[in-house]
């Protein structure tokens, strides 16, 4: 989500506007989504300025509401602004609603003032859109992000977004590629910029999110959810604590996806996760159900826990198996081999169920690891840490 903001700097002043959905994008939720995110990193509230239907004075650049970002995220979004957000010489904010939705916000900043000291993060969380951002005197030469692995720190590769601020600052956000920054829960950080260190432990998975359990449609009657909550029963220990950790953000159905015969794992634009077992599968025999079952929730695995650096450690493990081939063909894909998500699916599946080859044939491809060797990996790569637009975890408004 990438919108347009005019900078206007006037007499120590700047002017911005930003705008979201017109639920969230109040006059009153504006005002509270920057606080929340000046809070992150420990600055003081703005001071509100006025609130007020119409234009503010002087230039601004009104923005429709978008989606179904909250003011926090809409504003986090941008680098340019936060770089103004974030400063602790902006003390005050006035805010303006306009016809349509939209929302003006008008920062009062004295950039006369330099900043001396570097404002980090205060905390972090996963749960929030504003990630590992940080305003700075002078540009950052090199920032780094170490999380804690096992018995070992593992340095992310991230890339640093850099954005002027006032004054000669710059903030900084790390950036992960396609999915963002993903930080998981129950997890130490270190952040070093330009040599400097900072600490911080992420906070638990929310307890209300731990006590849901499986969403079952209307179309699992009563002996299809006895019969899935078999197949997952008799995977092994670290499996089903996964399983106990993530369904309540799982919601099952008994259908084919599609307009097929395959069963499938699907994100929701709402935050949750689907399972789609296709009625087929539960026709066939156990093994069958139990294999298809146990591929499905390891995408769900793979989509909530696993990112770049867990896919490079697969991907290593898997190459040195005899059975491995750069390509198992598939003709229903683009390039004509099958894409490695199903791979890593197929493995879990695998692990998970003991079983030797796929009962129903499926991708061709044969366990290409131990049972040992593939939950080494899964035990030193896998934590809750779901995409930020994706985070089940997380409310959605």
């Amino acid at each position: 989500m990438r919108l347009r903001i005019l900078l206007v700097a006037v007499v120590g002043a700047l002017a911005l506007a930003v705008a979201g959905p017109a639920s969230a994008f109040d006059a009153a939720g504006v005002l509270a989504g920057a606080n929340a995110l000046r809070a992150q990193v420990g600055v003081r509230p703005l001071a509100d300025g006025g609130a007020r239907p119409g234009a503010v004075k002087g230039d601004s650049w009104p923005v429709e509401p978008d989606g179904t970002a909250t003011a926090a995220e809409v504003m986090a979004a941008w680098p340019e602004l936060l770089a103004w957000l974030l400063d602790p010489r902006t003390t005050q904010a006035v805010i303006a609603e306009q016809p349509g939705g939209t929302v003006s916000l008008q920062l009062v900043t004295d950039t006369t003032v330099p900043l001396v000291q570097p404002i980090v993060p205060a905390r972090l969380d996963p749960g929030s859109p504003l990630g590992v951002s940080l305003l700075l005197p002078a540009r950052p030469l090199s920032v780094r992000l170490l999380e804690t692995r096992g018995a070992s720190e593992f340095e992310l590769p991230v890339r640093t977004l850099r954005a002027a601020g006032g004054g000669g600052a710059w903030l900084a956000q790390l950036d992960a590629g396609t999915d963002g920054l993903r930080l998981a829960y129950a997890t130490r950080y270190r952040l070093v910029v330009d040599g400097t260190s900072y600490s911080y432990d992420t906070r638990a998975l929310p307890a209300t999110f731990l006590g849901r359990s499986w969403q079952f449609d209307p179309t699992m009657r009563a002996a299809d959810r006895a019969v899935f909550r078999r197949a997952l029963a008799t995977a092994p220990p670290l499996a089903r604590r996964l399983i106990a950790q993530l369904d309540g953000g799982v919601e099952v159905s008994r259908r084919a996806c599609d307009n097929a015969e395959s069963s499938c794992a699907e994100y929701l634009a709402d935050g949750s996760y689907k399972l789609s077992i296709a009625p087929a599968d539960f026709a066939d025999t156990f093994a069958d159900l139990r294999y298809v079952t146990l591929h499905e929730f390891g995408h769900i695995v793979d989509y909530v826990g696993l990112d770049a650096s867990a896919y490079s450690a697969f991907r290593t493990l898997f190459r040195a198996s005899p059975g491995w081939r750069s390509c198992f063909p598939d003709d229903a894909s683009d390039t004509g081999c099958v894409v490695f998500s199903e791979i890593l699916a197929d493995q879990f599946a695998y692990w998970a169920t003991g079983l030797p080859a796929d009962p129903s044939g499926g991708y061709g491809d044969p366990p290409l690891a131990s049972p040992a060797a593939f939950e080494r990996i899964l035990v030193a790569h896998y934590a809750f840490r779901p995409p930020l637009w994706r985070n089940p975890a997380v409310a959605r408004r």
